[in-house]
């Protein structure tokens, strides 16, 4: 089997279309297998320019054919177009052409490989540097390298919410690590209408578990998850997260045309960095939802936000993933991924640990966990309903936003006298608070006499 670039151009009629149908002939032909198809790019027309911007693509594939079958073959579907050549260069319902076939360098009047512009066209360059980013040519430049050379040289865009490659329900998924956020996106995901090929965990029993929730295949090794899916989501503890990848690159010789994905919202692309060299395409996509257990999680992914970080060309098919979810796509810069994380950590987690000191207040004076949690849910509920309909400046409300001294003085004092630990945590999210208190309106004085009292020990 060869491994195979095409080109695909188009400039008339329903561009978009036209690449779609192309795509799709060349899916059904005998003894092609495509690996990747490219994001979508539009540019400007070269040569005879007195035409429409076109629509270009890339696509990978794998043949048996011989490199004249391939030709006749993408003749015969530019033809069914409705491709006419009437002029050199100019307007084309359709245009396939070889960029490179394997290996191999072929001069003949009617076929030359690799293409004789390859290094010539941004519209060719751009895609293939997408779904081939460490592809070496037959001479031994690599395509990085060929490509910068032309930069900017061409206007090439990148068209966002263009896909010419069958739906994304028509990507196999595969998991690796089945705790609580693999199972539930396992489940997710299973339940609209895509195909789980397998679920893999060093621990056995939890895929096994895994398998029984979610329906989806339990896997021996890895290399079966990454043999088997087109999509392959990393779902084990961060710090896993590099190890598992490595592991994957291992296990195969290629991964172009295959989405590796992490669920971790700390890390950014780097833990994947080693399957971008083996042409992976790689993403990180973290759901701003907890996963307190696979039921709930299942049942709040729709509606939740997801901060995604991977490369331009790639956004697009992140948000569609989204999208099936029923979530809304938020893009994160990779070098932004820690401090977002951390406004995560903070609106969760510590939310958490707050509302477990209230609990422990009431604890201090006889009142046990599920009295206290009946009587402070309300509040918690409308607080949190203010919030999203205010904001949080306007939403604040009790003795720090109205100044009121001598309550602040009188819960430091009690505090301090019962449990030192929740005093300093009162004293440091009030201290932060107060720049609150002033935005809404708190004097200087009072801000400075509140402040003396927080910081007294």
């Amino acid at each position: 089997m060869a491994c195979v670039f095409l080109s695909l151009g188009s400039n008339l009629g329903d561009r978009a279309a036209r690449l779609r149908e192309a795509v799709q002939s060349l899916a059904r032909t005998p003894h092609v297998n495509i690996i990747a198809v490219s994001s979508v790019y539009r540019s400007e027309p070269v040569d005879y320019v007195d035409q429409p911007d076109f629509l270009n693509a890339v696509v990978e594939l794998e043949t048996s054919l011989s490199a004249r079958e391939l030709l006749n073959l993408a003749q015969e579907i530019e033809r069914s177009s409705g491709r006419k050549r009437e002029i050199r260069y100019g307007p084309r319902s359709l245009d396939i052409d070889i960029i490179l076939y394997g290996d191999e360098e072929i001069k003949e009047p009617d076929l030359v490989i690799p293409h004789p512009k390859l290094r010539e066209r941004g519209f060719v360059l751009k895609p293939l540097l997408e779904v081939a980013p460490g592809l070496i040519l037959p001479d031994g430049t690599s395509i990085e390298e060929v490509a910068k050379q032309i930069e900017g040289s061409s206007m090439v865009e990148l068209e966002r919410n263009v896909s010419i490659y069958g739906g994304i329900k028509d990507e196999r998924v595969g998991f690796i690590g089945t705790g609580r956020v693999g199972t539930a996106m396992a489940r997710a995901l299973s339940l609209r209408g895509f195909e789980i090929s397998g679920l893999f965990d060093m621990d056995s029993q939890a895929s096994r578990r895994a398998s029984e929730i979610t329906g989806a295949p339990q896997r021996g090794k890895i290399e079966d998850i990454t043999s088997g899916a087109d999509i392959v989501f990393i779902t084990t503890p961060d710090d896993e997260i590099e190890n598992a990848c490595r592991l994957i690159c291992r296990s195969v010789k290629r991964l172009s045309g295959r989405k590796l994905i992490h669920m971790s919202g700390a890390k950014g692309l780097e833990p994947l960095e080693s399957a971008k060299d083996f042409g992976a395409q790689i993403f990180a996509i973290h759901p701003i939802q907890t996963f307190a257990d696979v039921k709930n999680a299942v049942e709040k992914l729709p509606g939740s936000t997801f901060g995604i970080t991977c490369d331009e060309a790639l956004y697009g098919w992140a948000c569609e993933l989204v999208n099936e979810l029923g979530g809304e796509p938020l893009f994160i810069p990779d070098e932004e991924r820690v401090l977002y994380h951390i406004g995560s950590v903070i609106a969760c987690n510590l939310f958490i640990m707050l509302e477990h000191a209230a609990l422990r207040v009431f604890e201090l004076i006889g009142i046990d966990e599920e009295e206290a949690l009946r009587a402070l849910m309300p509040l918690v509920r409308s607080t949190l309903e203010n919030i999203e309909r205010m904001g949080p400046e306007q939403a604040l409300t009790g003795p720090l936003s109205r100044g009121d001294v001598k309550t602040v003085t009188s819960h430091k004092f009690a505090l301090s006298s019962l449990d030192r630990s929740l005093s300093d945590l009162y004293s440091s999210v009030s201290l932060w608070g107060l720049e609150m208190a002033r935005a809404r309106g708190l004097d200087d004085d009072k801000v400075c006499e509140l402040r003396r009292i927080l910081e007294e020990p």
